[in-house]
């Protein structure tokens, strides 16, 4: 990838990034106004929360690494 794709790139997928992990924010307090808790009495649902909340997480560090990288190795 040129150094002049790159760079746009790395930017959009920094903001995107960005937003993905502000995404949590908005998630908790839906979370909490549907269940009252981010822990319920059921194992499965604590599960699917707290997978649903990493992933995003995780997809948005990987976004910006990612965009990061491909930017460092830019011809």
């Amino acid at each position: 990838m040129k150094k002049g794709v790159a760079k746009p790139r790395f930017v959009g997928q920094l903001i995107m990034g960005i937003l993905e992990i502000v995404l949590i924010f908005a998630f908790i307090p839906y979370i909490y106004e549907i269940g009252g808790t981010l822990i319920s009495s059921s194992t499965y649902a604590n599960m699917i929360t707290w997978s649903a909340l990493a992933f995003v997480v995780v997809h948005g560090l990987w976004r910006i690494i990612d965009a990061y990288t491909t930017m460092r190795h830019a011809d």
